[in-house]
Order: C-alpha cells, then structure tokens, then sequence
C-alpha cells in the first residue's frame, strides 16, 4: 500500500517539506550568485584600466588652466541655451581657444546626434579626421557611452564638462549609468587622454538641467 495515497497528513508533509527544500535550494543560489556578482564588481577591472582610472582620477588643473576651461565653457553652454530641453552644447577648441568647431544636441532629428557627434562632424568637414592631438573637446553634459566611444576613436586627448551624468539623470534625462573617466580606463588599449575634467561651469549647467523644460 502506498502510504503518502492512504495517509492525507503525510503526503501533506511531504509537501511542504518539498517545498521548503526548494526554496532552500532557490535561495542559496540566489545568493551565490549575488555574491559571486559582487566579488566581480569589484574586482572586473585588469591593472592596465586600474591604472588609468588612477590616473585619470587623479588630474588636478591649476588655477590658470581652471580659468581658462571656464572661458570655454562659457561658449558650449551658449550653445545649450539653444536647446533648453535638452541643453547639450559642445565647442571643440585648440590648444590656444581657437575656436575650431561646435554642435548641439539634435536628437530629436537622429538619435546619435549629441552635442558631442555634432560638434566633431563639424570639425571634421572643415579639417579631416587630423589634428585631434591640438584639441579640447568641451561640453554641458558628461559625456555619455556613444560619445565617450567616439571621443576614445578619434583620441581626442582632453575633455572637459558641466554637469555629471547622475545630475542629468536626476534631471529626468535617462542615461547609461557608467562614468566617462570609467569608460576611458576602460578603453586604454586605444586611449591614453590627457585629462578627463569634470564641473566645470556646473554651476551654471546644474541648474538649466534641473530647470529644463519637461
């Protein structure tokens, strides 16, 4: 006879003791692979990308060149007003602040149309896919995956901007939760900048993102 088919309360038993088995089983899973998760988060990063994170990190401008990125700065957030929605503004300049090109975001008409994509179309239809090692590339916003990504191909080896991405993100703008310094140790093998600075005229871009039109 089977016992569990003649017994109500032991296949009741069994049951129940089944189920706390597998959710037992669920939940060590679950947590080893939580954990596993973490060990790789902290610890994804080869030493060459630790390096350049370092490096990149630990840029301090002096005084001089703080005044002379705001300078630039003032002319990318010119370019912002132009679209308050989505103020994004770029200039890219030599080394002396000539003005060499500029751009704002046009996304509305092609979503890779950033400030940033904008801004080195420009400079290349006037001077070539050349001379990117005299440039600095200045913009309102963090520069985001896309743009970060074609910064890194063209090697342009300094970059400054306003407002953070968690700023723009805070602003109802969705962005890809990752840092530009990141993403440029990331990339070391084809992109050793100069400097990556950040804050610059956030001032005056925190705000504008947060009090953009919605």
């Amino acid at each position: 006879m089977d016992l569990a088919t003649s017994n109500p309360s032991s296949s009741s038993i069994s049951r129940r003791t089944a189920a706390l088995a597998l959710t037992a089983s669920v939940t060590a899973l679950v947590t080893a692979t939580s954990s596993a998760s973490s060990a790789a988060d902290t610890c994804d990063l080869d030493e060459p990308t630790r390096i350049a994170l370092n490096r990149l990190d630990n840029y301090r401008p002096t005084a001089a060149e703080w005044q002379f990125h705001e300078l630039q700065m003032t002319h990318a957030i010119r370019n912002a007003a132009s679209n308050p929605k989505y103020p994004f503004g770029t200039v890219i300049v030599d080394t002396g602040g000539r003005l060499m090109a500029e751009g704002v975001n046009n996304s509305s008409v092609h979503p890779g149309y950033h400030g940033e994509v904008v801004a080195i179309n420009a400079y290349i239809e006037q001077y070539g896919n050349t001379g990117w090692a005299n440039t600095i590339l200045y913009t309102t916003g963090e520069p985001c995956a896309m743009c970060l990504s074609m910064i890194a191909w063209a090697r342009i080896p300094r970059v400054v901007w306003a407002s953070s991405v968690d700023t723009i993100r805070n602003s109802g703008i969705g962005q890809i939760a990752i840092g530009a310094i990141e993403l440029a140790a990331r990339a070391h093998e084809i992109y050793q900048p100069e400097y990556l600075l950040g804050g610059i005229g956030a001032e005056v871009m925190d705000f504008a993102f947060q009090t953009r039109p919605r």
